[in-house]
């Protein structure tokens, strides 16, 4: 990747410390931090802004590096099995909103397209909460059964917290033709057909939440419940205007549909869409145990450094040198 990708530019770049990305194409799946050249990384030489348009590049020069408020949502350990009925419950004992607002929570595999419970996702929501109340954050979490879809849309239907951070199972699904589909997978499959297939890329990528698993197996909703599948449509939706930062700890949240003018639909540019300004996300699949590590050491460095791009820099240093496999501590990119 080096001989093919930076060489070609590396003999202009005298004198220059920082580097903006704007990925085309296939260029959006590759960790730009991960090249090197003679066992020397290019993070190691350059500071890396991943962007999703060279555009962001003023609005970033001009970006405050505190959160423009401390409020933070946690969502993790999601039970994905949960009975639709009580997806309902669940939601009726927390009608009160303003109750549901003002709770504040003090806690002491695989992250790939199964939908097996995370028992490091609980652990991250858990030790997370911890480092942000320490930091005077007012904190909600949702964990367990009560890590629902309903309780994410109605905690953000009036104010967007600073921090919006999901710890769960991500899936994508490249576009596959009707034919070739039917040819491809077999009749056990036709129950999440609606989301392995549709035309709509933001249906094709999206969040897993309590109760996922009924839906996926085409059991049938009650009326206006929601399902526990959080699309990346649906996300585009919801009101993220005065989030600073999303981070997705599950699966491939930084993949989707390449358009090679428009750059990748999916996770990302939906929660670009409902007005998140930055957000860290996942090119490939994550081991549960490396998930809850990475995230953990990042939130740490924030509380340090104050400044997520350096927090990530760091975490992303310290994972490096402690296991120095690329799929271990690569595969999270902040986009900026």
């Amino acid at each position: 990747l080096y001989t093919l990708l930076w060489n070609p530019i590396d003999s202009y770049l005298d004198n220059i410390t920082e580097i903006y990305l704007s990925p085309s194409g296939l260029l959006n799946t590759i960790p730009f931090a991960s090249i090197k050249d003679k066992g020397e990384y290019i993070s190691d030489k350059y500071i890396i802004h991943n962007l999703l348009s060279s555009k962001d590049i003023i609005l970033l020069k001009n970006d405050s590096t505190q959160p423009s408020n401390k409020n933070a949502i946690l969502l993790g350990g999601a039970d994905f099995g949960l009975p639709i009925a009580e997806l309902d419950k669940s939601m009726d004992m927390d009608s009160d909103k303003d109750a549901l607002r003002s709770l504040l929570i003090d806690y002491q595999v695989q992250r790939g397209q199964g939908f097996d419970y995370l028992p490091g996702s609980k652990q991250e929501v858990e030790k997370i909460s911890k480092i942000l109340l320490k930091q005077n954050w007012k904190v909600l979490s949702f964990i367990d059964k009560n890590a629902t879809e309903s309780h994410l849309k109605s905690s953000l239907e009036q104010d967007s917290p600073s921090l919006l951070h999901i710890s769960t199972h991500g899936y994508y699904f490249p576009y596959v033709k009707e034919s070739d589909y039917n040819n491809r997978l077999s009749e056990s499959s036709e129950s999440n057909k609606f989301y392995k297939q549709s035309d709509n890329p933001l249906i094709r990528s999206g969040l897993l939440l309590s109760g996922a698993n009924h839906t996926w197996n085409g059991q049938k909703q009650l009326e206006n419940t929601d399902d526990g599948i959080l699309t990346a449509d649906e996300i585009s939706n919801l009101n993220l205007m005065n989030t600073d930062l999303v981070v997705l700890s599950a699966c491939e949240t930084g993949l989707g549909d390449v358009n090679y003018s428009e750059g990748v639909y999916g996770l990302q540019r939906a929660f670009r869409l409902a007005g998140a300004k930055s957000m860290i996300v996942s090119l490939w699949k994550v081991s549960d145990k490396d998930a809850l590590e990475f995230m953990v050491e990042f939130y740490q460095q924030w509380a340090i450094y104050k400044n997520k791009k350096e927090a990530f820099d760091k975490a992303q240093t310290k994972m490096r040198k402690k296991y120095n496999e690329v799929k271990r501590w690569a595969g999270f990119i902040l986009i900026e």
